[in-house]
């Protein structure tokens, strides 16, 4: 059976930094072969984030204070999107 190590930022195929961006959900989606991710800024403060996920995808993402912002991560093959 596979492990699965979690901590605020990083979860096997997801880090995030700055750490003031924390991670609210992690689900399957409903309707797709996806998961569902949530990401909040917690230090009331805007901030650009650096979301890196397993296979190299990259993706800067700006928060507001408080924001929170959900989107989908996707397998494509090996790679993830």
């Amino acid at each position: 059976m596979g492990r699965l190590r979690l901590s605020l930022t990083r979860i096997l195929f997801l880090s995030v930094e700055p750490a003031t961006i924390a991670l609210g959900a992690l689900k399957k989606a409903e309707d797709a072969e996806a998961l569902v991710v949530r990401l909040a800024e917690t230090a009331g403060q805007s901030t650009t984030a650096q979301v890196k996920l397993e296979g190299g995808a990259e993706q800067e993402m700006r928060f507001h204070p408080f924001e929170i912002k959900t989107f989908w991560v996707a397998r494509q093959g090996e790679r993830i999107t």
